[in-house]
């Protein structure tokens, strides 16, 4: 597996990103967004991996035709189980622990990242048609968590 990590450094202000909210697996927003628009999302070759907590993201992308307008989408949430082992407890517990790629949005599910362009408005009122989406809209305010994919 291809690690992908976000680079802190650098500076990309020039995207609009989508949130959406949904409770299906991110292989089928990627399907129903592929039905609706046309689009080509595709199971990306480089997740994206949070070292440290050892979290893995699933990405998708759509190369349009030109290299810099590639869209990305990718999921929000990771879920890590983690047994522990107590030689005072009868059986073994199993803790659950969700880690979030952008924390300020732990409600969202997945994002689409996209060029800045007169699309993003449209495209939000199309995946709102989606009925296995609950709800998409855009993303204003800055992030703490840089979205830049190396």
């Amino acid at each position: 597996m291809i690690i992908h990590k976000l680079n802190p450094i650098a500076n990309d202000d020039d995207f609009d990103l989508i949130a959406i909210h949904s409770s299906i697996e991110i292989y089928q927003i990627a399907y129903l967004i592929n039905c609706k628009f046309n689009s080509k999302f595709i199971k990306s070759k480089r997740d994206i991996i949070l070292s440290k907590e050892e979290a893995v993201f699933d990405k998708y992308e759509w190369e349009k035709t030109q290299k810099e307008n590639t869209w990305f989408l990718f999921s929000n949430k990771f879920m890590i189980q983690k047994k522990t082992y107590e030689n005072n407890l009868l059986f073994n517990s199993t803790n659950i622990l969700q880690l979030f790629l952008v924390n300020e949005h732990k409600n969202v599910d997945f994002f689409i990242k996209k060029n800045k362009d007169e699309l993003t408005i449209p495209v939000i009122n199309s995946i709102n048609l989606i009925s296995e989406i609950s709800t998409a809209y855009k993303i204003n305010n800055r992030l703490k968590t840089p979205l830049i994919f190396d």
